[in-house]
């Protein structure tokens, strides 16, 4: 929120999944009351399959869409580029603000082509 304070410009947090990115909600009310432009990006665990079940899987998004201008987890790696570029400009629009992105591992870890992201 700093960055976005100082410079206009989004700053950029990154939490782990789960409870880790059960932090964020400060950091984003401080920057949603400031009108700072703030992209909260944290993992989450696999989406499609998972050996671990639901193991600190956390409802993020919910937790984050009342805190924020943005909230969404991306759901397949052609997502990537569209959330992104939406979740900045989100940020930077009037009244500066933060957003939230979840990116869950299996997700992260697809391959894709060069052209998708």
């Amino acid at each position: 929120a700093t960055e976005g304070r100082l410079t206009g410009r989004p700053g950029v947090s990154l939490a782990t999944c789960g409870p880790g990115a059960l932090n964020f909600p400060n950091g984003a009310e401080y920057a949603h009351l400031g009108g700072f432009p703030l992209v909260m990006i944290a993992g989450q665990k696999p989406i499609n399959s998972s050996l671990h079940g639901h193991f600190q899987v956390s409802p993020l998004v919910s937790v984050m869409e009342g805190l924020t201008k943005y909230a969404v987890q991306i759901g397949s790696v052609q997502m990537i580029r569209p959330v992104f570029s939406e979740a900045f400009r989100i940020a930077q629009e009037e009244k500066q603000g933060p957003v939230s992105v979840v990116i869950p591992e299996d997700i992260a870890a697809e391959e894709c082509e060069e052209d998708e992201l």
